[in-house]
């Protein structure tokens, strides 16, 4: 992969791929589209494969326990993930 941007807006990391098509979103992640919205500690977009991998990270003071588990909201409806 050759990474083209990296940019760092309110402790959020975000690398674009421009030639892969891939972009890498960190800490804090938050997607809007239409009426969905995607939050999650990170966030992995595939534009290849219309692919989107929302995970949380392990909490500093219990490394079992994740933080910033995936929530997608889509209108009134809302899901969480456990990853």
């Amino acid at each position: 992969m050759t990474l083209i941007l990296l940019f760092l807006l309110h402790q959020r990391f975000i690398n674009l791929f421009v030639k892969d098509k891939k972009m890498k979103i960190y800490g804090e992640a938050n997607i809007n589209y239409k009426q969905t919205e995607i939050k999650s500690a990170n966030i992995f977009i595939d534009f290849n494969n219309n692919d989107i991998d929302a995970v949380g990270v392990p909490s500093d003071s219990l490394p079992e326990n994740l933080i910033g588990t995936p929530i997608l909201k889509e209108g009134r409806r809302f899901m969480k993930g456990r990853q």
